[in-house]
Protein backbone atom coordinates (compact mmCIF):
# COMPACT_ATOMS: atom_id res chain seq x y z
CA UNK A 1 0.00 0.00 0.00
CA UNK A 2 1.03 3.59 -0.62
CA UNK A 3 1.51 5.66 2.48
CA UNK A 4 -0.30 8.84 3.37
CA UNK A 5 2.79 10.83 2.43
CA UNK A 6 2.09 10.12 -1.25
CA UNK A 7 -0.86 12.52 -1.01
CA UNK A 8 0.29 15.03 1.55
CA UNK A 9 4.03 15.17 1.13
CA UNK A 10 6.42 14.38 3.94
CA UNK A 11 4.51 13.88 7.16
CA UNK A 12 6.49 15.13 10.20
CA UNK A 13 5.74 14.12 13.77
CA UNK A 14 2.51 15.48 15.15
CA UNK A 15 2.18 17.66 18.18
CA UNK A 16 0.42 16.38 21.27
CA UNK A 17 -3.22 15.49 20.73
CA UNK A 18 -6.32 15.13 22.78
CA UNK A 19 -10.02 14.59 22.28
CA UNK A 20 -10.96 18.24 22.64
CA UNK A 21 -7.75 20.21 22.76
CA UNK A 22 -4.52 20.88 20.91
CA UNK A 23 -1.18 21.27 22.60
CA UNK A 24 0.87 23.66 20.45
CA UNK A 25 4.02 22.60 22.20
CA UNK A 26 6.87 25.04 22.65
CA UNK A 27 5.73 27.53 19.98
CA UNK A 28 5.98 30.89 21.79
CA UNK A 29 4.49 32.72 18.80
CA UNK A 30 1.01 31.23 19.14
CA UNK A 31 -1.34 33.83 20.59
CA UNK A 32 -4.41 32.85 22.61
CA UNK A 33 -6.54 33.97 19.69
CA UNK A 34 -4.64 31.77 17.25
CA UNK A 35 -4.95 28.85 19.61
CA UNK A 36 -8.70 29.35 19.93
CA UNK A 37 -9.13 29.59 16.16
CA UNK A 38 -7.15 26.40 15.62
CA UNK A 39 -9.17 24.58 18.27
CA UNK A 40 -12.40 25.72 16.64
CA UNK A 41 -11.19 24.50 13.25
CA UNK A 42 -10.13 21.16 14.72
CA UNK A 43 -13.49 20.72 16.45
CA UNK A 44 -15.29 21.37 13.16
CA UNK A 45 -13.15 18.79 11.34
CA UNK A 46 -13.84 16.30 14.14
CA UNK A 47 -17.58 16.90 13.78
CA UNK A 48 -17.39 16.50 10.00
CA UNK A 49 -15.52 13.21 10.50
CA UNK A 50 -18.30 12.04 12.84
CA UNK A 51 -20.77 12.90 10.09
CA UNK A 52 -18.93 10.57 7.69
CA UNK A 53 -19.33 7.70 10.15
CA UNK A 54 -22.99 8.52 10.75
CA UNK A 55 -23.84 8.59 7.05
CA UNK A 56 -22.06 5.37 6.08
CA UNK A 57 -23.61 3.53 9.02
CA UNK A 58 -27.02 4.85 8.00
CA UNK A 59 -26.53 3.68 4.41
CA UNK A 60 -25.50 0.21 5.55
CA UNK A 61 -28.43 0.01 7.98
CA UNK A 62 -30.90 0.93 5.24
CA UNK A 63 -29.60 -1.79 2.95
CA UNK A 64 -29.58 -4.34 5.74
CA UNK A 65 -33.24 -3.55 6.43
CA UNK A 66 -34.04 -4.03 2.73
CA UNK A 67 -32.19 -7.35 2.71
CA UNK A 68 -34.10 -8.59 5.76
CA UNK A 69 -37.42 -7.66 4.16
CA UNK A 70 -36.53 -9.47 0.91
CA UNK A 71 -35.33 -12.50 2.89
CA UNK A 72 -38.80 -12.83 4.41
CA UNK A 73 -40.58 -12.99 1.04
CA UNK A 74 -42.12 -16.34 0.16
CA UNK A 75 -40.57 -16.37 -3.33
CA UNK A 76 -37.08 -15.95 -1.86
CA UNK A 77 -37.70 -18.62 0.77
CA UNK A 78 -38.96 -20.94 -1.96
CA UNK A 79 -35.66 -20.47 -3.79
CA UNK A 80 -34.12 -22.79 -1.21
CA UNK A 81 -36.78 -25.40 -1.98
CA UNK A 82 -36.09 -25.72 -5.69
CA UNK A 83 -37.71 -22.56 -7.11
CA UNK A 84 -34.36 -20.93 -7.87
CA UNK A 85 -35.41 -19.34 -11.19
CA UNK A 86 -38.31 -17.49 -9.61
CA UNK A 87 -36.06 -16.35 -6.77
CA UNK A 88 -33.49 -15.08 -9.28
CA UNK A 89 -36.16 -13.11 -11.13
CA UNK A 90 -37.28 -11.51 -7.87
CA UNK A 91 -33.70 -10.62 -6.93
CA UNK A 92 -33.23 -9.06 -10.36
CA UNK A 93 -36.34 -6.95 -9.83
CA UNK A 94 -35.03 -5.83 -6.43
CA UNK A 95 -31.75 -4.74 -8.00
CA UNK A 96 -33.56 -2.75 -10.65
CA UNK A 97 -35.38 -0.60 -8.10
CA UNK A 98 -32.82 -0.25 -5.31
CA UNK A 99 -29.53 1.63 -5.59
CA UNK A 100 -26.16 0.95 -4.06
CA UNK A 101 -26.21 -2.82 -4.68
CA UNK A 102 -24.39 -4.51 -7.55
CA UNK A 103 -25.71 -8.04 -7.07
CA UNK A 104 -27.78 -10.23 -4.76
CA UNK A 105 -27.05 -13.87 -3.93
CA UNK A 106 -29.26 -16.47 -2.31
CA UNK A 107 -27.10 -19.05 -0.51
CA UNK A 108 -28.24 -22.22 1.21
CA UNK A 109 -27.17 -23.35 4.68
CA UNK A 110 -24.27 -25.36 3.22
CA UNK A 111 -22.80 -22.29 1.56
CA UNK A 112 -23.93 -23.13 -1.98
CA UNK A 113 -25.19 -20.29 -4.18
CA UNK A 114 -28.62 -21.16 -5.59
CA UNK A 115 -29.99 -17.89 -7.01
CA UNK A 116 -28.66 -14.51 -8.05
CA UNK A 117 -29.91 -11.14 -9.19
CA UNK A 118 -27.50 -10.25 -11.96
CA UNK A 119 -24.35 -12.31 -12.45
CA UNK A 120 -24.43 -16.08 -12.14
CA UNK A 121 -20.65 -16.33 -12.61
CA UNK A 122 -20.13 -14.28 -9.44
CA UNK A 123 -21.79 -16.98 -7.31
CA UNK A 124 -19.06 -19.20 -5.91
CA UNK A 125 -19.52 -22.93 -5.50
CA UNK A 126 -18.95 -22.70 -1.75
CA UNK A 127 -19.32 -19.68 0.54
CA UNK A 128 -19.20 -21.74 3.73
CA UNK A 129 -15.66 -20.67 4.67
CA UNK A 130 -16.43 -16.95 4.50
CA UNK A 131 -16.68 -15.29 7.94
CA UNK A 132 -19.52 -13.00 6.81
CA UNK A 133 -21.52 -16.07 5.71
CA UNK A 134 -20.98 -17.85 9.02
CA UNK A 135 -21.97 -14.72 10.95
CA UNK A 136 -25.17 -14.25 8.94
CA UNK A 137 -26.12 -17.93 9.18
CA UNK A 138 -25.68 -17.74 12.96
CA UNK A 139 -28.42 -15.12 13.01
CA UNK A 140 -26.30 -11.98 12.97
CA UNK A 141 -25.65 -9.57 10.16
CA UNK A 142 -22.53 -10.34 8.16
CA UNK A 143 -20.34 -7.64 6.64
CA UNK A 144 -17.10 -7.78 4.71
CA UNK A 145 -15.32 -4.69 3.44
CA UNK A 146 -11.83 -5.38 2.17
CA UNK A 147 -9.41 -4.66 -0.63
CA UNK A 148 -6.84 -2.08 -1.56
CA UNK A 149 -6.99 -0.68 -5.08
CA UNK A 150 -10.60 -1.91 -5.45
CA UNK A 151 -12.65 -2.30 -2.29
CA UNK A 152 -15.16 -5.17 -2.14
CA UNK A 153 -18.11 -4.91 0.22
CA UNK A 154 -20.58 -7.71 1.01
CA UNK A 155 -23.54 -7.41 3.39
CA UNK A 156 -25.49 -10.52 4.41
CA UNK A 157 -28.52 -11.48 6.51
CA UNK A 158 -30.02 -14.85 7.52
CA UNK A 159 -33.07 -16.45 5.91
CA UNK A 160 -34.96 -17.37 9.03
CA UNK A 161 -37.08 -20.49 9.26
CA UNK A 162 -40.76 -19.40 9.47
CA UNK A 163 -41.27 -22.29 11.91
CA UNK A 164 -38.66 -20.88 14.25
CA UNK A 165 -35.81 -23.29 13.52
CA UNK A 166 -32.21 -22.45 12.57
CA UNK A 167 -31.53 -20.13 9.65
CA UNK A 168 -32.21 -21.85 6.33
CA UNK A 169 -29.66 -19.86 4.37
CA UNK A 170 -28.28 -16.41 3.70
CA UNK A 171 -29.20 -13.53 1.44
CA UNK A 172 -26.10 -11.52 0.52
CA UNK A 173 -25.62 -8.24 -1.31
CA UNK A 174 -22.51 -7.19 -3.13
CA UNK A 175 -22.58 -3.46 -2.46
CA UNK A 176 -21.66 -0.77 -4.94
CA UNK A 177 -19.04 0.50 -2.55
CA UNK A 178 -17.62 3.34 -4.70
CA UNK A 179 -21.14 4.74 -5.08
CA UNK A 180 -22.05 4.36 -1.41
CA UNK A 181 -18.87 5.38 0.36
CA UNK A 182 -17.71 7.73 -2.38
CA UNK A 183 -20.95 9.68 -2.11
CA UNK A 184 -20.54 9.98 1.65
CA UNK A 185 -16.95 11.32 1.64
CA UNK A 186 -17.63 13.41 -1.45
CA UNK A 187 -20.57 15.27 0.07
CA UNK A 188 -19.01 16.45 3.30
CA UNK A 189 -20.13 20.03 3.75
CA UNK A 190 -17.26 22.49 3.47
CA UNK A 191 -16.55 25.87 2.00
CA UNK A 192 -15.78 25.95 -1.71
CA UNK A 193 -12.42 27.62 -1.15
CA UNK A 194 -11.43 24.77 1.19
CA UNK A 195 -12.21 21.82 -1.06
CA UNK A 196 -8.80 21.69 -2.75
CA UNK A 197 -7.02 21.73 0.61
CA UNK A 198 -9.22 19.14 2.35
CA UNK A 199 -9.33 15.34 2.17
CA UNK A 200 -12.27 13.39 3.59
CA UNK A 201 -11.68 9.69 4.19
CA UNK A 202 -13.12 6.51 5.61
CA UNK A 203 -10.45 4.17 6.94
CA UNK A 204 -10.60 0.73 8.52
CA UNK A 205 -9.13 -0.50 11.79
CA UNK A 206 -5.84 -1.28 10.03
CA UNK A 207 -5.56 2.31 8.69
CA UNK A 208 -6.40 1.22 5.15
CA UNK A 209 -8.32 3.82 3.13
CA UNK A 210 -11.76 2.47 2.18
CA UNK A 211 -12.96 5.67 0.51
CA UNK A 212 -11.56 9.15 -0.12
CA UNK A 213 -13.00 12.37 -1.47
CA UNK A 214 -10.32 12.46 -4.17
CA UNK A 215 -11.27 8.94 -5.29
CA UNK A 216 -8.04 7.27 -4.18
CA UNK A 217 -7.84 4.00 -2.26
CA UNK A 218 -5.09 1.44 -1.87
CA UNK A 219 -3.11 3.53 0.60
CA UNK A 220 -2.83 3.74 4.36
CA UNK A 221 -3.54 6.70 6.61
CA UNK A 222 -2.05 6.02 10.06
CA UNK A 223 -3.81 8.14 12.65
CA UNK A 224 -2.32 9.57 15.81
CA UNK A 225 -5.43 9.33 17.90
CA UNK A 226 -6.67 9.06 21.42
CA UNK A 227 -10.26 8.32 22.37
CA UNK A 228 -13.22 7.81 20.09
CA UNK A 229 -13.08 11.25 18.49
CA UNK A 230 -10.70 14.18 18.42
CA UNK A 231 -8.34 16.30 16.38
CA UNK A 232 -4.67 17.14 16.22
CA UNK A 233 -2.29 19.44 14.41
CA UNK A 234 0.70 18.21 12.45
CA UNK A 235 3.91 20.23 12.58
CA UNK A 236 3.46 21.19 8.94
CA UNK A 237 0.11 22.77 9.77
CA UNK A 238 -2.21 20.01 8.55
CA UNK A 239 -5.18 19.68 10.89
CA UNK A 240 -6.70 16.20 11.25
CA UNK A 241 -10.13 15.53 12.73
CA UNK A 242 -11.34 11.97 13.28
CA UNK A 243 -14.20 9.93 14.72
CA UNK A 244 -14.35 6.17 15.21
CA UNK A 245 -17.32 3.84 14.81
CA UNK A 246 -18.12 0.68 16.80
CA UNK A 247 -16.94 -1.31 13.77
CA UNK A 248 -13.47 0.12 14.23
CA UNK A 249 -13.75 2.27 11.13
CA UNK A 250 -12.83 5.91 11.31
CA UNK A 251 -14.02 9.01 9.51
CA UNK A 252 -11.17 11.42 8.86
CA UNK A 253 -11.03 15.00 7.60
CA UNK A 254 -7.51 16.35 6.98
CA UNK A 255 -7.06 19.98 5.98
CA UNK A 256 -4.01 21.92 4.89
CA UNK A 257 -3.57 25.56 5.79
CA UNK A 258 -4.34 27.86 2.88
CA UNK A 259 -0.71 28.82 2.28
CA UNK A 260 0.36 25.16 2.00
CA UNK A 261 -2.53 24.39 -0.34
CA UNK A 262 -1.58 27.26 -2.66
CA UNK A 263 2.05 26.10 -2.80
CA UNK A 264 0.91 22.54 -3.61
CA UNK A 265 -0.75 23.87 -6.78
Amino acid sequence: MKETESKWGESPPSLSLGDNEIDFGPDPGATPGQTQLAQARGARLRDLAAGIIGLIEQDLEQREIALRLWAEEAVIQAGLDGAAKAASRRLGMALACYGGIRDLWLIDADGQGVAWGRNQSAVQDDWATQPWFASALAGNGGLKVSGSEEVEAILAVPLRDPAGGPARGVLAARLDWPALAGRVVGRVRQRQDRRSSTRCLLINAEAGVLAASDGSTGESFPLRWGGSAGFYLERDGVMVGYARSPRGWCGVVAQRPRELASRAH
